[in-house]
């Protein structure tokens, strides 16, 4: 068999319904029906998941391989991953978020780059929607061009932490067979061991396809409600320093915490600063893990330190100066 495609869930029914959907759509598509399973984990969802479930299972399991299971209680959102992984049995793995949609040419173009590559992984770009998918929020997910990392330290330093992005990654299975339970369980509680048992697995030579094609919807507005900052700096900080013990280099490391700050920290004290959330205790929270990056004192130490009033009074002229470039832009 060749895919696994696993489907960690948790109280989102109304959601995993028009993921199963769009699963469904990209196997038809495709006409790999007997190379694909379907896993579905419910981590011990309160709403009608279940439901979803069984109506999914019914319609569909007699002509598709689909297997559910829900757990006794909730286990995390890594540890759901990790169950999911342990039960696959194809070749490669494409684990799904419940809240996603993937397009119907996804799995084909998947196939088609496994088969002329024969890569351990393979990453593709995403687009960005609100929360009902009624408008594109972000026309491109990430700035990488089409490559074939043949060198782990490029591929950490150029992917980096959207190698956690579960969606739009499907590797080989094999390359966790050397991770333990206990190592991956070091990192689950700061969310990105998912990221990390990949690059640990990459052998010192790899093959890492990225396509910058869009082949997934990401659904924008829909955190889950946990601590940003322990995942994205604290978490992020220590799979990269991790993955010291896996031979990446020293500068492929510190590129992949600088694309953090400048991907994802900045952006969120943007949005933070602008709605007036609470910063209390950011700067010391990231002080003793990126001192020594420019980044840090040049765009996030003013971005937490400004009075909020003279923070507003930039934003609303940054979008009004941006507003009228815009509208010089446009034909006559």
């Amino acid at each position: 068999m060749l895919f696994s495609i696993c489907i960690p869930t948790y109280n989102r029914s109304v959601m995993l319904q028009e993921c199963l959907d769009s699963v469904l759509k990209a196997i038809e598509t495709s006409g790999l029906h007997h190379e694909v399973e379907i896993l579905i984990s419910d981590n011990c969802s309160p709403d009608r998941t279940p439901e979803v479930v069984g109506h999914f299972l019914q319609q569909h399991g007699s002509h598709l391989n689909i297997q559910s299971f829900r757990h006794p209680e909730n286990l995390g959102a890594e540890m759901n991953f990790w169950s999911l992984i342990s039960r696959a049995k194809g070749d490669f793995i494409w684990m799904i978020g419940d809240d996603d949609r993937v397009y119907p040419q996804s799995l084909q173009r998947v196939h088609q780059e496994i088969q002329q590559q024969h890569p351990q992984v393979v990453a593709f770009n995403y687009d960005v929607w609100s929360k009902d998918f009624s408008e594109v929020k972000k026309a491109r997910g990430l700035k990488i061009r089409d490559h074939l990392f043949q060198d782990r330290d490029q591929a950490l330093s150029e992917i980096g932490l959207n190698m956690g992005y579960i969606t739009a990654v499907v590797f080989r299975r094999d390359l966790l067979k050397n991770l333990s339970l206990e190592d991956y369980q070091i990192y689950a509680p700061y969310g990105f061991a998912f990221a990390y048992a990949i690059f640990a697995g990459l052998p010192a030579v790899p093959k890492v396809v990225f396509r910058d094609e869009l082949l997934v919807m990401n659904r924008a507005e829909n955190s889950g409600g946990y601590n940003w900052y322990k995942y994205f700096v604290q978490g992020s900080c220590k799979v990269f320093e991790g993955l010291r013990g896996y031979g990446y280099g020293h500068a492929a490391i510190e590129q992949a915490k600088r694309k953090v700050i400048r991907q994802y920290v900045i952006h969120d004290l943007l949005i933070r600063r602008r709605d007036g959330v609470s910063i209390a205790g950011l700067y010391e929270t990231m002080l003793p893990l990126y001192r020594n990056y420019p980044e840090f004192w040049l765009v996030v130490v003013p971005l937490l330190k400004l009075p909020r009033g003279v923070f507003t009074s930039g934003w609303t002229l940054f979008r009004n100066l941006r507003g009228w470039i815009k509208q010089k832009r446009r034909p006559a």
